[in-house]
C-alpha cells in the first residue's frame, strides 16, 4: 500500500484492494482499478482513510463513474446517521464502518447500524417480562443442557448482551456450549443461549457500580 505522486497534482493511490489515479487540484477520480473482496469487488485504502481526510480511500462496487469516499465524507455520513454522538464514538463508528464493507457504500453500512442500534434500544426500553427475557432450567433440562452454572436467556436477550461486549454462549443438546464469537451465532438453529451465572453477577455489580 503507498501512494505515488505524478507529474500535474495526480497520485496514484495503491490500496490492499485495488489502485486509482486521482487529481489533486480538481478533486477528480481519473481512473479505478478494483479488485476482489469476499463480497464484491472494491478500491480500498485504509491507509488513506487513516491518514489522509479528501484522497480517495474507497469505491464501492456500485459506484458511478468517477465516484469515491474519502475519510471525510464517511465521518460525515456517520454524523448524520448518529447525531448525538460524540466525537470520539463517532471516529470509532466511522472506523468500524471502513473496516467492515467490502462492497456496500458507507452509507447504507452505517443506516444498517443505526437500524440495528434503534432495535436494540427499543427492545431495553420494553415493559420487562423475565418470560421475554431468560429460558427456564426445566428448559434447558428437556432441551439436553444441564449445567446449573449456567441461566438460559432468549436469542434476543443474548443479541443484546453480545453487542454490549459481555460473554453469552450457545448451549447444545448434547450438554455442551460455545462462546458467542460472532453475530453469525444467532443464525443457529436447534439452539440454546445462556450466560454463566457468575458473569451475571459482575454484570450486575458494574450496573450498581458495587465494588467487592
Amino acid at each position: 500500500m503507498k501512494i505515488e505522486y505524478l507529474e500535474n497534482g495526480l497520485v496514484k493511490i495503491i490500496g490492499e484492494y485495488g489502485s486509482c489515479v486521482f487529481n489533486t487540484q480538481e478533486y477528480e477520480l481519473i481512473e479505478v482499478e478494483k479488485a476482489e473482496t469476499k463480497q464484491g469487488f472494491v478500491f480500498k485504502a485504509t491507509h488513506v482513510f487513516k491518514h489522509f481526510n479528501n484522497l480517495p480511500c474507497y469505491v464501492g462496487e456500485l459506484y458511478e463513474k468517477g465516484e469515491y469516499d474519502t475519510r471525510e465524507t464517511i465521518i460525515d455520513d456517520t454524523y448524520d446517521y448518529f447525531p448525538d454522538e460524540s466525537e470520539s464514538d463517532i471516529e470509532e463508528l466511522a472506523t468500524e464502518c471502513f473496516n467492515t464493507i467490502d462492497w456496500q457504500s458507507p452509507s447504507s453500512y452505517l443506516l444498517e447500524l443505526a437500524e440495528d442500534k434503534e432495535n436494540e434500544t427499543a427492545k431495553l426500553r420494553s415493559p420487562f417480562n423475565a418470560d421475554s427475557l431468560f429460558v427456564s432450567q426445566n428448559h434447558l433440562e428437556s432441551f439436553g443442557y444441564e449445567w446449573e452454572g449456567m441461566l438460559g436467556i432468549k436469542r434476543d436477550t443474548a443479541e443484546i448482551f453480545y453487542y454490549r461486549g459481555y460473554p453469552v454462549y450457545v448451549l447444545y443438546e448434547n450438554n455442551t456450549e460455545s462462546m458467542v464469537e460472532d453475530k453469525n451465532a444467532f443464525l443457529l438453529h436447534g439452539v440454546e443461549f445462556g450466560i454463566e451465572f457468575a458473569d451475571l453477577s459482575n454484570m450486575m455489580k458494574g450496573w450498581l457500580n458495587i465494588r467487592e
